[in-house]
């Protein structure tokens, strides 16, 4: 390319060190030159720091400028990724957590492509790879699954195909910062996936290009702070959670009534679901079947709301709905 664009790179690190090298080597092996890189190490118990310090004196020099910010105090990981968005000075910003790894030619690609197109595309999505804790690989292509794996990606005004389904990562993205800024973005705490409303907030306002390149490898984790957050005893947060991060733009302003159909659609799915719950909430549970029925004012919810009140369950109407 004849420009070549300052991009951003955002590594997050706790208690990562095992993969922190592969993850920084990663980025260090890019065949796009020019990097401002930023490392966030958010009060490690381990020996990230040390190693953080030492990869940064031997490799540095490779980058355009390299900032590594040490947390006296855990700040947890919105503030993390705030703190990103605040530190970064590039055209296109990409965010790396430290126990995965990107594809050599994973900026090179996507630069170039949000470079070809207008300022009406904010962000440009790749396909991921999972690995497990010793890098073999569980499924070579996320897309597979979820997309399947001919035919175009979802491209364009894409906000309905994001409400349905979360079917790329963040580590297979690059966004360009000036849509960041227009829109003031920051990470809400009330919201557990993060990554998830990042695309949607985008999504909602920008156009969106997908490619089929895998560009990054996302490892499974049984520590993870994913994995803690996904499980029996905490899946009821994170339902109510995905909840309220739905309902926000749909009560946000005018939408289009196949979006509005399509939230509606997705919070009823999330009401059933934490239906399903050994642990659940039940005020939370009525307050998503209370709001549901109001959003849609459809007679089958109605029912299930009466249902809840009157039993405390939805046995009997989730398949006649869904």
């Amino acid at each position: 390319m004849g420009h070549s664009p300052l991009a951003t790179i955002c590594v997050a690190n706790y208690n990562n060190a095992a993969y922190l090298t592969e993850a920084l080597d990663s980025i260090y092996n890019q065949t796009y030159q020019n990097i401002e890189l930023i490392i966030i190490d958010d009060c490690s118990k381990d020996k990230s720091v040390s190693l953080i310090d030492d990869w940064i004196s031997l490799k540095k020099t490779r980058f355009a400028s390299v900032e590594f910010i040490k947390h006296e105090v855990n700040r947890g990981i919105n503030y993390v990724v705030n703190l990103m968005l605040e530190r970064a000075t590039g055209e296109y910003f990409s965010m790396l957590a430290s126990d995965d790894a990107i594809l050599p030619d994973k900026l090179a690609i996507q630069v170039n492509t949000l470079e070809e197109l207008g300022e009406e595309y904010a962000m440009v999505y790749g396909d991921t790879m999972i690995i497990d804790e010793n890098g073999k690989t569980i499924d070579a292509s996320l897309f597979k699954g979820m997309i399947g794996d001919i035919g175009p990606c979802p491209s364009g005004h894409i906000f309905n195909e994001v409400v349905e389904n979360f079917f790329f990562y963040n580590q297979a993205v690059l966004i360009r910062m000036s849509a960041i800024k227009a829109l003031n973005f920051r990470f809400n705490e009330k919201y557990i996936s993060e990554d998830w409303y990042l695309q949607l907030c985008l999504a909602k306002k920008y156009k969106v290009q997908g490619l089929r390149t895998v560009f990054a490898k996302y490892r499974i984790l049984p520590t993870s702070v994913t994995r803690q957050n996904w499980n029996e005893k905490n899946m009821h947060k994170v339902t109510f959670s995905h909840f309220l991060m739905l309902y926000s733009f749909l009560k946000a302003e005018k939408i289009e009534s196949e979006t509005r159909a399509i939230l509606t659609q997705r919070l009823r799915k999330l009401m059933f679901f934490m239906d399903t719950l050994t642990i659940k909430s039940r005020p939370d549970l009525i307050k998503i079947a209370w709001v549901v029925f109001l959003k849609s004012f459809n007679f089958y919810d109605a029912v299930c709301l009466m249902n809840l009140l009157l039993t405390g369950n939805l046995t009997g109407f989730r398949n006649c709905l869904l």
